[in-house]
């Protein structure tokens, strides 16, 4: 019964919330951009697949799990881009899968700048296995009685500005509102609907041999309170990079990384829970893969891991 009421609590505190964020954390935000900016997409200049892995929350039973796959590439000399992305949701009860598929047109800004603008459609399968719950109350009609699962459509917009040491972006991934609810609503009781998130990110490179890169993610999603998430990140070499990110009132996080040859970079990372939830949980931490495909016909001298 413990078990059941954990998973029911944890489900409705991180998925059904009215108010609360909807979309997942990524410590990783500045090595994860085009799960939040479809503009992002073919930004690496060559064809790049990346994978990641999040476990929120180690230790408290049901805790949110996250995986995310995404490839993207640029077209057409450059001037777009196009990306597929699938990210995987487990919280509580609930499952979600979101597949996307985004396209960025480019523009040249000066000798060494491009604006992209960008935009993703997705679909979003979200399944609540209420079978996993169990009534007090024999017959409650509260709860469904068999597993519900549902398809929403929804698309995005982003635009993203980039050069060798600097870049900034804003995005909204989903902008339909859709109804989340699998069962009738009474009146004048609110109905659970996606909630748009609002994100603006931005980063600079200083230095040469030893590179530093503060970034920043700003998130507003309506009617919850601002958030944001600040990073800095140290490079040594083109080959080891640390990095420490502070989430206002929630985690301070450590990572580390490693690029194997020009192609391959692999990088953790652990945050430690500041809030009030600290004493029931030990913690979150990702995994995060990335792969940039060579090119015969095209100089590899300066791969974009950095960025």
């Amino acid at each position: 019964m413990r078990r059941l009421i954990t998973i029911f609590i944890v489900s409705m505190l991180v998925c059904c919330s009215l108010w609360g964020q909807q979309e997942a954390h990524y410590t990783h935000f500045m090595n994860n951009k085009l799960a939040i900016n479809p503009a992002y997409a073919g930004s690496k200049d060559v064809a790049s697949i990346s994978a990641l892995y999040r476990m929120q929350w180690v230790g408290m039973e049901e805790a949110p799990q996250t995986q995310t796959l995404y490839a993207h590439m640029p077209m057409f000399k450059d001037r777009v881009g196009l990306g597929v992305g699938l990210i995987h949701d487990t919280h509580g009860v609930t499952k979600d899968w979101r597949g996307s598929v985004s396209y960025a047109y480019r523009i040249r800004v000066g000798d060494k700048g491009k604006l992209s603008l960008g935009l993703n459609g997705s679909i979003h399968a979200q399944e609540v296995n209420w079978t996993l719950l169990r009534s007090n109350d024999q017959g409650d009609n509260a709860l469904p009685q068999q597993d519900k699962s549902k398809y929403l459509p929804n698309f995005g917009a982003g635009v993203y500005y980039y050069s060798n040491r600097f870049y900034a972006g804003v995005s909204i991934p989903n902008l339909l509102k859709n109804n989340l609810s699998f069962t009738s609503t009474a009146t004048g009781v609110t109905k659970p609907t996606e909630i748009r998130h609002f994100y603006m990110m931005a980063g600079v490179i200083f230095g040469n041999k030893v590179k530093v890169k503060p970034g920043i993610l700003l998130k507003y999603v309506e009617n919850a309170p601002f958030d944001f998430d600040a990073n800095v990140s140290v490079l040594f070499a083109e080959k080891f990079w640390v990095g420490a990110t502070y989430r206002l009132q929630d985690a301070v996080a450590g990572l580390v990384g490693y690029q194997l040859g020009d192609q391959l970079r692999l990088g953790v990372s652990y945050d430690y829970t500041i809030s009030e939830l600290r004493n029931y949980n030990n913690g979150s931490f990702e995994v995060l893969a990335e792969y940039l495909f060579r090119y015969k016909n095209k100089k590899f001298t300066n791969p974009r891991f950095f960025f």
